[in-house]
């Protein structure tokens, strides 16, 4: 048992400097231990000039990129389940489910971009406008702005660009 637990912390080591960078790695052993004296967190904010043109990104050869809509939230809620442990679905998913948290955003505004390849989705992306109840980042956006936040590509197609194809598919958008 003691193995396996060796192996997965060394793979999530490699994967998070190859997908993130050593200073991430370490930052992220920083807050596990910090985290007896509570939850220690950073946040970036980047502001994105949208009246200058956006360089150019060449999406992954099969992405194809689209809003959700209704039929989409039970894959959505899939990679939801997939991508939050337990103790964080507790805590961010206390009052609704997922499924209720995923329909009430895009029927309040917000929308959701897909990556897919062929019918799976493989990536997700949010925009959010104007929302001033952004509980656990307090955030207070004027109406000219938005936050793209919550982006999450399933394990097996990171390093391949989607997000960025996402990413960039939004800032259009």
């Amino acid at each position: 048992m003691a193995g396996n637990q060796l192996r997965w912390l060394f793979e999530y080591g490699l994967n998070t400097i190859r997908y993130e960078g050593f200073h991430i790695l370490c930052w992220r052993m920083l807050r596990w231990g910090m985290s007896i004296f509570g939850d220690l967190r950073a946040l970036s904010f980047c502001r994105k000039d949208l009246t200058r043109p956006l360089e150019e990104i060449k999406a992954y050869r099969d992405l194809t990129i689209c809003q959700a809509t209704d039929a989409d939230i039970d894959q959505l809620t899939v990679l939801f389940e997939q991508r939050w442990s337990e103790k964080q679905k507790e805590k961010l998913f206390k009052n609704k489910s997922i499924k209720d948290t995923i329909t009430e955003q895009l029927h309040q505004g917000s929308r959701c971009f897909l990556g897919k390849i062929g019918t799976e989705t493989v990536h997700y992306n949010w925009v959010f406008f104007g929302r001033k109840d952004y509980e656990h980042y307090y955030i207070q956006m004027r109406d000219n702005e938005a936050l793209c936040d919550d982006g999450f590509t399933v394990n097996e197609w990171r390093g391949k660009g989607i997000h960025s194809s996402v990413n960039h598919h939004m800032l259009h958008f």
